[in-house]
């Protein structure tokens, strides 16, 4: 006879192991030059760029640009057609006004239409974690790890939205997994390390009970009048 282990002294002997930290405790990981605000924070928070930088940005701003602008010459014909084209937009607008208008003169104005848009960088550093497979480890022990804004990274096309992701050089580390505290293996979230959940549909009874249901056609009668 097969001896069946109580579920109780599983879940019992399970949860005797502490739950596993969501971040690393703040010793597990050194000091990077540039980088001390991760570990006293939290890090994940926007940077905000060195003050050179915004004085350089500011002074690029203040230079004057200059566009070149080509304005067609306007001719009767061309004014007709963009007359026709605004009426014939219009629901209940007759053309016949427009086909027969006599235009008497031309006078060449400039219009301008200007519409306001920005756009920002932000940069953000916070640690990530993945599990070691004995590749190249790139260490303080290959120098000091740039600051965030000293990383080069192509600017993209103005305007839209766009989001890149860099490893920071010269920062990677190699500790002990502050999950599993090293064991290769962690409790379980959803089970809570008992290795199986209860059934929603028989609740742990392991069978499912069977109810008989009145005919909706005949009444339960098996009759038909």
């Amino acid at each position: 006879m097969d001896h069946e282990q109580n579920e109780d002294d599983t879940i019992l002997d399970l949860e005797s192991e502490p739950e596993s930290p969501l971040a690393p405790p703040a010793d597990l990981l050194e000091q990077l030059d540039g980088y001390e605000w991760t570990l006293r924070d939290g890090g994940g928070k926007n940077l905000p760029p060195p003050a050179d930088l915004l004085r350089k940005l500011s002074e690029e701003r203040n230079r004057p640009i200059f566009l070149e602008h080509r304005i067609p010459t306007m001719t009767e014909d061309m004014a007709r057609i963009a007359f026709l084209s605004f009426v014939n937009s219009k629901c209940c607008y007759g053309n016949k006004a427009a086909g027969e208008l006599v235009i008497q003169n031309l006078r060449q104005m400039t219009v301008y239409r200007y519409r306001l848009e920005t756009y920002h960088e932000s940069r953000l550093s916070e640690w990530t974690f993945q599990p070691f497979t004995n590749n190249l480890v790139d260490g303080p022990q290959n120098g000091a790890s740039p600051r965030p804004w000293d990383i080069k990274v192509q600017a993209p096309p103005m305007f839209q939205d766009d989001t890149k992701k860099f490893r920071v050089p010269h920062s990677s580390l190699v500790k002990a997994c502050h999950k599993c505290q090293g064991r290769g293996r962690h409790k379980c979230s959803a089970c809570h390390g008992a290795g199986r959940m209860r059934c929603v549909t028989c609740s742990g009874a392991r069978h499912r009970k069977k109810q008989q249901k009145r005919c909706k056609m005949r009444s339960g009668t098996g009759r038909k009048r």
